[in-house]
């Protein structure tokens, strides 16, 4: 269980097979497009989230995938990308974290 967290961060790592996709926070979609241009980065904010009320509950869903763009390969030549980026970690803030 994860108490007080008044700020959140996913992180996740970027490669050229990086594309589309999205997290639902809170019942919300947010859509993203995390194209690489064909170099690699690190560790990388793929979502984050402020001003969270310290005694609620939230649902956070990372999905490899964009409704907007339901064939993230489309428009690429000669590269097959797999829409994805490889989760790293997610990082509150102000949290009491208990194990069960």
């Amino acid at each position: 269980m994860i108490l007080g967290a008044h700020s959140l961060v996913l992180w996740g790592f970027l490669w050229q097979d990086t594309h589309y996709y999205s997290v639902e926070f809170d019942e919300k979609v947010f859509n993203a497009d995390a194209s690489t241009s064909m170099w690699r980065a690190g560790s990388a904010p793929l979502f984050m989230q402020t001003g969270l009320d310290t005694n609620r509950n939230y649902t956070i869903t990372y999905r490899n995938f964009n409704e907007n763009y339901s064939d993230c390969r489309s428009g690429i030549s000669s590269l097959t990308r797999t829409c994805s980026a490889g989760l790293d970690r997610l990082q509150l803030f102000g949290a009491n974290v208990t194990l069960p």
